[in-house]
């Protein structure tokens, strides 16, 4: 009788350890897999949440595909930053490309602060990939390794560039790649059509997650049930377009403007180019249906769009930025204000 309880313990332990050891080496080949995967490298790409960074970052996954996505706005970036950190893999060697991100008035010091708590660790690089006109890049070069050009008209073919010069891309990716940037270039195909209207009808949500995926999807020239609602929501929002020629206004220092009432159908920057350069002027403001506007300067003008961009409190860059119809009446504190009477402000301060 002792000898078959002794048999029994002897039994289960065997089954016990089998058992530990089958999860043991399931989690090895997990991490394994992992590493694999990532080419022994962890990969974080956070862009900008327009049209630009969406192709950026889709042309990047053709060289990442398992790299972590976040989108990102320059005013809080540095709060993205400090979420990469607290999710990075720490024996992993760490690339962290930052795409069409420019850094917002007034946020210089805690980005630095976020990157320079990133690079403490030594397996941590990062990339900063960006088309604007921006100095304070100068600042934070120490930090990071920078790729930008102003004259480049978006920061995708920043992308496509470091990817040919660094021989990582092979025909089928090229392809790939040109069809990506074909969104940007405004072409009439129904790839075209269809992700543009699915990428407008997502970022208009303002959910960055669903965004992120959208993005994937769309590196993987794929569609599924989420692009095709989105696109199906995009169409019923299409409206007849009312050609009406915007009404010029001047500031009290002799600069132009115009305010344009953005339509779905509308393609929205090449829209603005043509109006600052068709009208000769400094800068376009855009109205959408939500009430928000949109204020874009022209390249050539020397206008400073800086008190418009402090009294409405904008997000995004000095000259090119969104804001509510509002003006600041404390450091903390905003009044509504109807756009009749925003316009004059903005007459007034400009």
């Amino acid at each position: 009788m002792i000898e078959n309880i002794e048999d029994i313990r002897e039994s289960e332990g065997l089954e016990v350890n089998n058992r530990e050891l089958t999860h043991l080496l399931k989690f090895t080949y997990l991490y394994l897999l992992i590493r694999f995967r990532l080419q022994f490298r962890q990969v974080t790409i956070i862009t900008h949440t327009d049209f630009d960074g969406a192709i950026s970052a889709a042309i990047l996954l053709q060289r990442y595909p398992y790299a972590r996505l976040y989108l990102a706005s320059p005013n809080i970036l540095h709060k993205v930053l400090y979420i990469v950190k607290s999710q990075r893999a720490p024996d992993l060697p760490h690339d962290i490309f930052m795409l069409d991100l420019g850094i917002a008035p007034g946020y210089r010091t805690r980005i630095l602060r976020a990157i320079q708590t990133l690079r403490k660790h030594s397996l941590v690089e990062v990339f900063w990939i960006d088309h604007h006109e921006n100095t304070e890049l100068e600042s934070i070069v120490k930090y990071v390794r920078i790729q930008s050009d102003a004259q480049c008209q978006h920061t995708a073919y920043l992308v496509q560039r470091l990817l040919m010069e660094g021989g990582e891309v092979d025909e089928a990716a090229f392809r790939k790649i040109i069809l990506l940037l074909s969104i940007l270039q405004h072409g009439d195909t129904p790839f075209v059509r269809y992700w543009k209207a699915v990428l407008r009808e997502v970022m208009k949500s303002a959910q960055r997650e669903t965004t992120a995926t959208t993005i994937r999807t769309l590196a993987r020239f794929r569609r599924n049930n989420l692009t095709n609602m989105l696109y199906k929501k995009a169409q019923r929002r299409v409206r007849p377009e009312v050609h009406t020629e915007p009404k010029v206004f001047q500031t009290q220092h002799g600069h132009q403007f115009m305010l344009f009432q953005f339509q779905e159908e509308t393609e929205l920057y090449p829209k603005v180019r043509e109006l600052l350069v068709t009208h000769s002027l400094d800068f376009v403001l855009v109205k959408f249906d939500n009430g928000t506007l949109s204020a874009y300067k022209s390249q050539k003008s020397p206008i400073n769009l800086r008190p418009l961009f402090n009294m409405v409190d904008g997000r995004g860059h000095e000259y090119a930025f969104h804001f509510a119809p509002q003006v600041r009446i404390s450091d903390e504190f905003y009044r509504p204000v109807t756009l009749p009477d925003l316009l004059v402000k903005i007459q007034e301060v400009l």
